[in-house]
């Protein structure tokens, strides 16, 4: 087997197995790192005879020794249903504020892999200049449906099956700023609820800085999506009149000031421009990528490099 070949696929079932997530075969083969195939079908179960650091159970491939994270997938299957089904609830509420273009799932529900005790992590696409009215509203709405988690509440009672937003971003700049492994599995894992104007499809195109890492990925998912987007397009809602955007933009800009005069004794290490909300306090990233760096460490092989900027 080609030694490059071998060392992606060690490297793809080494960051999986940071969170006890083993993969089935088609898996495998789309986030294969940095690596490109032309078939799925080279991803057998025959490769643990070219792979020695590799196993095979059940339809799932892990690393040699660790059988039992196949069990832990398997448990997390309801759990991981059930905040799926709260999540698309919310987002149907949610849905009738004109300006939410898209809501995603994201982290361990939209990767299959949720805890029993753990929140639903959502992102948020925005029309144009009104990504501040826009949380206002959802967090308004999501608070009086008592199902939002509230800082602090990390894991168990308070924070299972509440909503935690945790990314906002305005459609007019849909290119995320880490250009990552970490990033590129966090968008081939999410699942839009939520998807007007064909938002979803936009932000992948956006940011296909990703083929780099995930090359399968993405010739599987988003050549059909971006086909997609240039052969159909939906009727989208009448621009505001320049009364009404006049109107709007005081609120929008009302609502930035509100929130910003909250946030301005809570802030950590979250990320605030115009165009971007990012809550992330314990910064999941940088953990991820240090963890990933030393279990390839222990396995003897050189990590692609990420970018921690």
């Amino acid at each position: 087997m080609d030694k490059k070949l071998s060392e992606a696929i060690i490297k793809t079932l080494a960051y999986s197995d940071i969170f006890d997530f083993p993969l089935n075969p088609q898996e495998l083969y789309e986030y294969l790192e940095g690596y490109p195939l032309d078939s799925p079908k080279l991803i057998s179960p025959e490769l643990i005879n070219n792979v020695p650091q590799i196993d095979f159970l059940d339809g799932l491939f892990f690393l040699k020794g660790r059988e039992e994270i196949v069990s832990l997938r398997r448990e997390k299957q309801k759990w991981t249903k059930q905040k799926k089904a709260i999540a698309q609830k919310v987002a149907q509420k949610l849905g009738l504020i004109p300006w939410i273009k898209m809501i995603a799932v994201t982290g361990g529900v939209a990767a299959g892999n949720a805890e029993e005790d753990h929140d639903i992590d959502l992102l948020f696409i925005t029309a144009s200049g009104r990504l501040w009215l826009s949380r206002l509203l959802e967090k308004i709405s999501t608070e009086l449906m008592g199902i939002r988690r509230h800082p602090g509440n990390h894991a168990g009672e308070k924070a299972k099956n509440k909503v935690c937003p945790n990314m906002y971003l305005d459609s007019q700049n849909l290119k995320l700023p880490h250009h990552d492994l970490f990033t590129a599995r966090e968008i081939a894992q999410m699942k839009p609820i939520l998807n007007r104007d064909q938002t979803y499809e936009k932000f992948l195109t956006s940011n296909s800085w990703m083929k780099e890492w995930l090359p399968n990925w993405w010739g599987n998912k988003l050549k059909m999506k971006s086909e997609k987007l240039k052969i159909k397009r939906r009727k989208t809602q009448s621009p505001a009149t320049g009364r009404q955007s006049s109107v709007l933009n005081f609120f929008e800009h009302l609502a930035k000031k509100l929130q910003l005069n909250y946030m301005s004794s809570k802030r950590t290490t979250e990320t605030i421009t115009e165009t971007l909300l990012m809550f992330h306090p314990d910064d999941q990233r940088r953990k991820t990528i240090k963890k990933y760096r030393q279990k390839l460490h222990s396995l003897g092989l050189t990590p692609t490099q990420c970018n921690l900027n």
